[in-house]
């Protein structure tokens, strides 16, 4: 079932960058912010409501639907802990990210883009998700390193120096990364899943 809710994030980061590179602006990205919140939400409350419902019919499980304090153990742990988990590290990449673009005067992220930031750590998916920033930080160090070097072999005055280092497409693309290698591994990490 976990499986499920990692392939609903892969299609919804798949659906979003197909429609994303004609242009982002602060409404779709909220817009797509609260379609990613909330498919996720409603798809934890279905499998939960489902295992309730398959626990009540049960003979052999319908004792554990009785005892509502295991059921909501279990559920959180195997429905709503990555989820709140993946929630919290994405306002935690966020304020990490802001504080380097002021580091650097603001010279690498777009506002909307600590948006993204966030969304991508959502659909990234727990465990991998612990990873997004470090794959963030690879690509704007390789992106400032072929600007570098297209200015030694192009000449400074063809190549500009203040513009912005844009990682914004790569969000969602590291996202959808990230959540395909928690389906090929998923049996290989659960030991960082509670459920």
């Amino acid at each position: 079932m976990e499986k499920l809710l990692i392939g609903i994030n892969s299609l919804a980061s798949l659906i979003f960058l197909s429609l994303s590179f004609s242009s982002f602006n602060f409404k779709k990205l909220l817009n797509f912010t609260i379609f990613t919140l909330a498919i996720n939400f409603f798809a934890r409350l279905s499998l939960s409501i489902f295992v309730y419902i398959t626990w009540i019919h049960n003979k052999f499980t319908s004792f554990l639907a009785k005892d509502f304090e295991y059921f909501l153990l279990f559920i959180s742990s195997k429905f709503w802990y990555d989820f709140f988990i993946s929630i919290v590290l994405g306002i935690v990449y966020c304020v990490l990210f802001f504080l380097i673009n002021k580091k650097f005067k603001e010279n690498i992220f777009y506002p909307e883009e600590f948006i993204l930031i966030f969304v991508a750590s959502v659909l990234a998916c727990w465990p991998l998700n612990i990873f997004y920033p470090l794959f963030l930080l690879g690509v704007v160090f390789l992106i400032f390193f072929v600007k570098i070097l297209l200015r030694m072999i192009f000449g400074e005055e063809k190549i500009k120096t203040k513009e912005r280092i844009s990682t914004l497409h790569f969000h969602l693309i590291l996202a959808l990364i990230l959540s395909v290698l928690n389906l090929i591994f998923y049996d290989k990490l659960l030991i960082f899943r509670l459920g």
